[in-house]
């Protein structure tokens, strides 16, 4: 899978269903592979709102299926998110069918998501795991810019031991010497 993504080749059509209307990302979903959902992902070809022939998109089908974290990867991906989608046998949205089964918790999640994407991606990938590599540079950076400044106090330090030490004997030289 990694290969096909890392070729980048058009002709290769990722996004591409089967017989019954799902996507190889909407399987990925709906069989709980973490791993292959994160990598198709990664890839800008993916639709994440393309729905199989019964209406349900890959969050939806997530989230019947109760793969909870690919709901969340799903939404912390960055991508356009529509959550207003019906599938076709009942007329209902995800939040509808959350909502009836009274699951809050990703109720409260998806409403966030209405309200405000951005926030709630940022928490989401925090939640994940998916900004360490940020948080680490940030803290590298700081380090670095801290001994930066340690180095330079050292330094002042350093001259201002001189410059007094330098005054100190010439004060000497001019008074006891001299006089």
């Amino acid at each position: 899978m990694k290969l096909l993504l890392s070729l980048k080749d058009e002709r290769i059509d990722i996004s591409q269903p089967n017989d019954d209307g799902k996507t190889p990302f909407w399987i990925a979903c709906h069989n709980g592979r973490l791993g292959v959902v994160k990598l198709l992902l990664s890839d800008p070809r993916i639709d994440v709102n393309q729905p199989s022939d019964d209406g349900r998109t890959p969050l939806w089908i997530a989230y019947d299926r109760k793969h909870y974290e690919i709901m969340q990867c799903i939404l912390a991906s960055g991508k356009e998110v529509n959550l207003d989608v019906q599938d076709n046998n009942k007329g209902k949205t995800i939040i509808d069918i959350a909502m009836k089964e009274q699951s809050y918790g990703i109720v409260r999640m998806l409403n966030s998501f209405l309200i405000n994407p951005n926030q709630t991606r940022f928490n989401l990938r925090i939640q994940l795991g998916l900004t360490g590599n940020t948080l680490f540079l940030f803290l590298f950076f700081i380090f670095i810019l801290f001994l930066f400044y340690i180095l330079y106090f050292i330094l002042f330090c350093f001259i201002l031991y001189y410059f007094i030490l330098y005054y100190f004997i010439l004060y000497y030289f001019i008074f006891y010497i001299l006089f």
